[in-house]
């Protein structure tokens, strides 16, 4: 049956959304915190089907031999690329999210936000990071610190957290373009 749902383009589009919905339901986190020093590929970070033709996910040793997540994707013009982990009611309460990251080839830009349980965004209040060419960065973001992305001043309740979004909006941030690799280490939801 799911294979018939894979034959023409809308229903191809379907089919890929309730994969996505399974897979996002297998890897969410349930349970806080939770630490991700990609050592295999067990973490709950998902390259969106909607984004796959811009890039791809993939654990990658570096010369240390300290592994981390690379995430390889193509900067075009206007256009970002996205991460996804989903939050299924974790306990307890999330507060916060804090990684390292890099990057390789250029700077590059990423706008973190939640989506609470009824699609509501919310954004990192104190903006963009910025990923430094070759220099590991650790980012702490207390949940707090996140804004309403309507600018309605609302205070996200971090009980109805629900999908946590990482968006490589590099594109967005001068005259740069092309291959572009992010490296992610010692990733937690606490």
């Amino acid at each position: 049956m799911l294979l018939e749902g894979n034959r023409g383009a809308q229903r191809r589009a379907r089919f890929q959304d309730l994969l996505q919905l399974i897979e996002l339901d297998q890897t969410s986190v349930r349970k806080i915190p939770v630490a991700w020093d990609f050592g295999s590929d067990a973490h709950g970070i998902l390259h969106p089907w909607g984004y796959q033709m811009k890039g791809s996910l993939r654990i990658a040793t570096q010369p240390d031999g300290n592994n981390v997540l690379a995430w390889s994707t193509t900067v075009i013009a206007g256009e970002d690329d996205q991460l996804l982990i989903g939050l299924d009611n974790p306990v307890p309460t999330p507060q916060g999210v804090r990684f390292d990251i890099a990057a390789t080839r250029f700077d590059g830009w990423v706008e973190v936000m939640l989506y609470d349980d009824l699609g509501r965004a919310w954004t990192w209040g104190e903006g963009r990071l910025r990923a430094r060419t070759g220099l590991l960065l650790t980012f702490d973001l207390p949940f707090s610190g996140f804004v309403a992305a309507d600018e309605s001043g609302e205070t996200l309740d971090p009980t109805t957290a629900h999908r946590l979004i990482l968006r490589d909006v590099t594109a967005f941030h001068g005259d740069v373009g092309g291959e572009h690799e992010l490296l992610f280490d010692d990733f937690k939801i606490y």
